[in-house]
């Protein structure tokens, strides 16, 4: 197996689904020349189709945004979660279609790239290096690959992700809600402001002096 564990960008397409399917839980190294359209090729199809994909970017990259509304438009991909170090929405959000279900939170901790694909066979779960373009100089990236339904694997890789998604959204829920609220005090407040210049309007009012005198 060592021989294979280093993968090239002309190969992994085809080498790393074959090692996957006989080692699972798979540790390779590239020489940052493989990017993440050839890793999301190699693996997604082995989650199956209906794909719900999580992934983690400590910056999103217009490239990598473009590979997974590509996704979108063959069909395969069911929804997108995204989350990067600094609030990047408008610029994740403008690359999909408004009707497409895109989760899109920011947080300071995200430091490491993680691709999470949920299918409809299973889980393909990528920890390490993702980019767009191969790297400018050679350098030894390393990365973790899963592919299977084993829940203590897939807790092993993705426990963390998990529970700071579920603060995220939380978070985010609890925004809208004080958002919903707060238009709707305003609403009131503008409506009782609007009441009130009615009432309060001159023209509204009978004028007295317009009428003939009384004899």
């Amino acid at each position: 197996m060592d021989k294979f564990n280093f993968q090239e960008p002309c190969c992994v397409e085809r080498t790393l689904p074959l090692l996957l399917r006989e080692y699972p839980l798979y540790t390779w190294q590239s020489n940052g020349d493989v990017t993440f359209e050839k890793i999301i090729k190699a693996v997604s199809h082995l989650a199956g189709s209906a794909l719900e994909i999580t992934l983690l970017l400590p910056k999103s990259e217009l490239l990598i945004l473009r590979v997974l509304e590509w996704y979108r438009r063959r069909g395969w991909l069911k929804s997108l979660t995204i989350v990067t170090t600094t609030d990047e929405s408008s610029s994740v959000r403008r690359e999909f279609p408004v009707d497409f279900h895109v989760e899109i939170y920011f947080h300071k901790s995200i430091t490491d790239s993680l691709l999470i694909i949920n299918g409809s066979e299973g889980y393909a779960i990528v920890q390490g290096p993702l980019h767009a373009l191969p790297a400018t100089t050679p350098t030894v990236e390393r990365f973790v690959t899963y592919v299977g339904n084993d829940k203590d694997q897939i807790a092993m890789l993705t426990a963390t992700t998990t529970s700071r998604l579920s603060c995220l959204r939380r978070k985010a829920k609890k925004k809208e809600v004080v958002e919903a609220y707060s238009e709707e005090i305003a609403k009131q407040q503008i409506s009782e402001q609007d009441e009130t210049e009615e009432s309060s309007d001159p023209s509204e009012k009978s004028d007295n002096s317009d009428s003939p005198d009384t004899i």
